[in-house]
């Protein structure tokens, strides 16, 4: 690669991640795992890849409704298929991301095209198609297109009305801020200053400008802080200010990459921390380790629809797999490998955790669900009176998000959405009591 056109291994790295993405409907951390040159870029050049691609993935209709405009054959039609994502991203460059220049971002493409003898005839094509866009001085806010698939928009058009629909998309396509939760509360002030961030609520930071590698931010290789947005941290919270979990065991299902784990741990619980995946539980301990908590968790594989302990549990957190909509902002590559044939799947795994934790729960324990879904499917449609009255659940309602203005339903169930405070994660949140 260090022959190549200085700019090209960073595009020929971006298109292999699109094009898994985009044509093999895998996640966006398994594309660049599977990217074999991926690492052997510098850190600067790797931040470039994930600008580029996470552009494309957000934006995705509305560079195509730029791109049908200028090329008369429909996009489907192209072929090879990785010809039109060498176009998106000479388009993400020129229209989407700031300071690109845009005539070597039109180089750049024709370059990128030359790269491969399956799109090298395309050159000419693509280096007319991209000039004709510039000359055309494209306004982006008349394109008005809506980047969501229709199955999922019209889900959520169906759960809270088209107003809300069309809010969530457009804030679950803009890029997030930085969140983190601070380890010791007694450093909030110290780390907030030296990292240029704002104190939320309980332990957690917002930073609104930060750009760049957070492993060089303050107190990260201490072990100071881990990356959580504020929405995910909530399910911990409201536990804490229910309960004190000092030197109470917790069971964390579901528990990777652990930054619910470490929340548990920094407020003295002794966490038990499930996942069936090794390679997840491989990241959750590396984060246990940097934070200094390893010694306050033991860590188990195991699939928590079927196991269960010598014990009842006082506290279970249960973050249960699901769609993951609500986290659009930090994971664009949902839109692509997300089907609504997934969400069925997923319902069947929820309620099996959910009717286990039941099994596992003390006659006077809580225990806290939580999903990022959006779909009320994977959140209020579990806990109907049909279903808890099986399961010998009760709800017991959350009352308040303690120095959060929150919204709670009628259930006494806690729904963010990614256009509230200022933008963060979407996400459901009960909390559930024995019946017995």
């Amino acid at each position: 690669m260090t022959k190549l056109k200085k700019g090209l291994p960073s595009r020929i790295v971006a298109l292999d991640i699109l094009n898994l993405i985009m044509f093999e409907a895998i996640n966006l951390d398994d594309a660049v795992d599977k990217s074999k040159k991926y690492l052997s870029l510098s850190k600067e050049d790797r931040a470039f890849v994930k600008l580029l691609v996470m552009a494309v993935l957000r934006n995705r209709a509305t560079i195509d409704a730029i791109l049908s405009k200028f090329i008369k054959l429909p996009l489907d039609k192209l072929k090879p298929k990785k010809l039109l994502n060498i176009l998106r991203l000479g388009v993400v460059q020129i229209l989407f991301i700031d300071n690109s220049s845009q005539y070597a971002a039109v180089d750049m493409s024709v370059e990128l095209a030359g790269y491969n003898k399956k799109t090298r005839a395309a050159k000419s094509m693509i280096n007319a198609v991209l000039r004709n866009i510039i000359r055309s001085d494209i306004n982006l806010d008349k394109i008005k297109q809506n980047n969501i698939p229709n199955w999922l928009f019209q889900t959520w058009i169906n759960d809270y009305g088209l107003e809300d629909a069309e809010k969530i998309a457009k804030y679950s396509l803009k890029q997030p801020y930085l969140d983190i939760t601070v380890k010791d509360s007694n450093m909030l002030k110290e780390i907030a200053d030296k990292i240029g961030g704002k104190i939320l609520r309980g332990n957690s930071i917002r930073c609104t400008n930060h750009k760049g590698n957070i492993t060089n931010l303050f107190g990260f290789q201490e072990g100071y802080w881990w990356v959580q947005d504020i929405a995910a941290s909530l399910p911990v919270k409201i536990l804490a200010d229910s309960y004190d979990l000092r030197g109470k065991t917790v069971i964390d299902l579901c528990a990777a990459p652990g930054g619910k784990t470490m929340q548990l741990a920094s407020y003295g619980a002794k966490v038990i921390a499930f996942d069936k995946s090794a390679k997840r539980l491989k990241k959750l301990e590396d984060n246990l380790k940097r934070t200094n908590l390893l010694n306050s968790v033991e860590i188990i594989e195991a699939d928590v629809r079927n196991w269960r302990p010598d014990f009842k549990a006082d506290f279970i957190l249960l973050d249960a797999p699901c769609s993951a909509t609500g986290t659009i902002r930090r994971h664009p590559d949902l839109l692509y490998i997300r089907n609504k044939n997934d969400i069925d799947n997923l319902l069947k795994i929820q309620f099996d955790i959910i009717k286990n934790a039941s099994n596992i729960l003390s006659n006077d324990g809580a225990m806290i669900y939580c999903t990022c879904s959006l779909q009320k499917q994977e959140g209020e449609g579990h806990f109907i009176e049909s279903k808890l009255n099986k399961l010998n659940l009760q709800i017991a309602p959350i009352k308040e998000v303690k120095g959060l203005d929150i919204s709670i339903g009628k259930s006494g169930f806690v729904r963010v959405f990614p256009y509230v405070f200022g933008g963060m994660d979407g996400f459901f949140i009960a909390r559930l009591r024995r019946s017995c």
